[in-house]
C-alpha cells in the first residue's frame, strides 16, 4: 500500500517532537530497523530485546524534546533521535517507514537535526550508520556528511548467531582493505 507521497517530494510532511501517542508507530519503526539490519548482516539476534526496549532507551538518552517524528496523513512515517553531547550532537536512530523510503523523509529529518545543531552552536553533528547500509550512506553523503570522523572495527570471535555472515569487501583506508 503506497503512502501517497510523490517520489522526490516531501510536501505534506510535518516534523514535530515525539509524543507518547507516537509509541506504537515508533515501535513499529524500530522493528523495521531491526529487520533491515538482520537482513544486512544475516543475524537474527539483532534487536532481540525488542522495539519497546529500544524506544525506552532512546527516550532515556535523548528525551522527547530531542526525538522527532515525521508525519504524513496523520501517520508517523519517520523517527529520529538527537543525542546531545557536550559540544556536539549525534543522530541516533534515523529510520523511515519502508513504505515511504527513498522519498526525502530522511533528508527532512536530517535538515531538522542540522538546524537544531546550529541553533545549539554545536561544533559538529555525528552519524554512525552501519557500514553495509549503502542507501543510508549515500543519503547522508548528499546531505553533507562527508567527513569520516571515526571508525569502529570489529573482530568476530564466535560464529554463534552470525554463522552465515559473509564478509563483503569494503573501503581501503590507510592503505588497508576492510570488510563490511
Amino acid at each position: 500500500m503506497g503512502s501517497g507521497i510523490s517520489p522526490g517530494k516531501t510536501s505534506g510532511i510535518l516534523l514535530r517532537t515525539y509524543l507518547p501517542t507516537d509509541a506504537p508507530a515508533c515501535k513499529d519503526l524500530f522493528e523495521q530497523l531491526f529487520e533491515a539490519h538482520r537482513h544486512l548482516y544475516d543475524d537474527p539476534s539483532i534487536g532481540r530485546r525488542g522495539p519497546a526496549h529500544e524506544l525506552r532507551k532512546l527516550l532515556r538518552r535523548s528525551g522527547a524534546r530531542n526525538t522527532w517524528v515525521a508525519i504524513h496523513n496523520r501517520r508517523v512515517i519517520g523517527l529520529m533521535g538527537l543525542l546531545p553531547h557536550r559540544t556536539y550532537g549525534e543522530v541516533e536512530p534515523l529510520v523511515v517507514d519502508r513504505s515511504t523510503r527513498r522519498r526525502g523523509v530522511a533528508r527532512e529529518l536530517l535538515v531538522q537535526a542540522l538546524s537544531e545543531a546550529r541553533r545549539r552552536r554545536w561544533t559538529y553533528l555525528a552519524l554512525r550508520p552501519v557500514a553495509r547500509n549503502a542507501v543510508a550512506l549515500r543519503t547522508f553523503h548528499t546531505v553533507g556528511f562527508t567527513f569520516l570522523g571515526q571508525l569502529e572495527l570489529n573482530l568476530r570471535l564466535t560464529e554463534r548467531g552470525r554463522s552465515a555472515l559473509v564478509p563483503v569487501p569494503g573501503p581501503v583506508i590507510a592503505g588497508r582493505r576492510f570488510q563490511v
